[in-house]
């Protein structure tokens, strides 16, 4: 069975003779330790992967990665290396990885990634994983496709690729070792009583350096091991672990349901559960849609609410005058995220060189909180933006606030690189903010 490991000193002797013959340069993805002796791989080049996995000793413009090790029955068959976020110096996306000749054309490729992808959903801040690859490596692009990848850029020697955030861990099936079966107690607190199966799979790290734990409902009696497919995952803002939620195979369960069965120990965190939504759709939202959505935000933000009623009525009325286009995303009836192109200069703050004929200034991007990380605003981005090329628009524009640095490398690998200017926008009740505004020509 294949599973990952982070480089460690326990298994120094393989993992030496393993990065030791990875070529120094293959399909982009280099090796400064290719030949390094046995010495020198244990004084400097081990420490220096545990250390930058914990973003010490980083060089200037290095973000924080881990090294993982993909082994099959006792042997490194890959190497993964992650990175923690997105690097504002660097052109890289999160992931790179090597399989070793001998043992490519098994599929080691395709799961050694998604157990990476796992690894990381908790780890990124962004809503999806980015990767490149050159244009030459197509068993790479099936690779990455598989795991639910999409090309969303390319140039003329590069493809550049977004993953979903948690589509590698939902509807992939797994094997729990229940060591808190249903009818049990906590082991330290023992007022918390288990009325479902829980426990661990082993095979996976979660990010507190432990086996991922997972519940599992659908079965009404104590069990020592089962198999069955992830359906949901807890995410704790006030913790490092998430928590998997299992159920048998072909049986299915609301939000709410899941909510409910894992209320008993979820209910001290602060915590949302991320299920899988197949009935996602975009389209261009209607006055009666658009006054819904802004209600809501409107709700959301009392400390700002006049504000917002303002920006209200200016976009319902841009929009019926045809001086924006309001995108929304939407699982079934509920609207979940939004984009807007400014087309009329005039209503647009600072509009030379943001829009005209051709060019339309893109706003408003909202996600629901708990829909964030699952890849919904980037359909929702790359149908906006297939709908103003087919337009006639060559050219969007943006701003972006010079502290927001999650959102700035986000649009940066959306292929906002192109710097237009700086300057200043003004809210309804006099509030001033710094923007810094890029492009990019679609």
């Amino acid at each position: 069975m294949l599973y990952i490991k982070p480089a460690n000193l326990e298994d120094a002797e393989k993992e030496w003779r393993f990065v030791a013959a990875i070529p120094e340069d293959e399909n982009g993805l280099t090796n400064k330790w290719h030949g390094v002796s046995r010495e020198r791989f244990l004084s400097e080049a081990l420490p220096e992967m545990i250390n930058r996995a914990n973003g010490i000793g980083l060089p200037e413009g290095f973000v924080p990665d881990t090294t993982l090790f993909l082994w099959n029955e006792g042997e490194i068959v890959g190497q993964f290396r992650l990175r923690h976020y997105l690097p504002e110096a660097l052109v890289p996306g999160h992931i790179g990885y090597f399989i070793a000749k001998e043992h490519r054309g098994k599929g080691f490729a395709t799961e050694g990634l998604r157990l990476t992808l796992a690894y990381g959903a908790s780890i990124i801040p962004e809503e999806e994983f980015f990767l490149r690859l050159n244009k030459n490596n197509p068993a790479s692009l099936r690779v990455m496709l598989k795991n639910g990848g999409r090309i969303v850029g390319e140039n003329e020697e590069k493809y550049f690729v977004s993953i979903p955030k948690y589509h590698a861990i939902l509807g992939h099936t797994v094997r729990v070792t229940v060591d808190r079966p249903l009818g049990s107690y906590h082991p330290q607190h023992k007022d918390i009583y288990y009325p479902i199966n829980y426990g661990y799979i082993e095979v996976t790290l979660a990010t507190d350096g432990e086996e991922q734990d997972a519940y599992i409902i659908g079965v009404d009696k104590p069990l020592l091991t089962f198999e069955g497919k992830v359906i949901a995952v807890i995410h704790r803002n006030d913790d490092v672990e998430e928590k998997w939620v299992v159920a048998p195979e072909g049986m299915s369960f609301t939000k709410e349901e899941i909510e409910s069965a894992v209320r008993f120990q979820e209910q001290f965190f602060d915590y949302f559960v991320i299920v899988k939504q197949e009935t996602f759709t975009c389209r261009v939202a209607s006055s009666e849609e658009m006054s819904r959505k802004w209600d809501d935000e409107i709700s959301r933000h009392p400390e700002s609410k006049e504000n917002w009623i303002i920006w209200k009525n200016e976009a319902i009325e841009n929009a019926e005058k045809g001086y924006s286009i309001p995108y929304y995303g939407y699982l079934k009836d509920s609207i979940i995220c939004e984009a807007t192109a400014m087309i009329l200069p005039d209503k647009v703050q600072n509009s030379a060189g943001l829009v005209d004929e051709h060019t339309a200034y893109l706003c408003a991007f909202r996600t629901v909180f708990e829909y964030q990380g699952l890849g919904y605003f980037s359909k929702l981005f790359h149908y906006m933006i297939n709908d103003l090329r087919n337009k006639g628009y060559t050219k969007v524009t943006l701003g972006v606030e010079p502290d927001d640095e999650k959102n700035l490398k986000i649009y940066k690998h959306f292929g906002f690189d192109e710097f237009i200017k700086q300057g200043k926008e003004s809210f309804p009740d006099g509030t001033v903010i710094d923007v810094i505004y890029y492009g990019k020509k679609i």
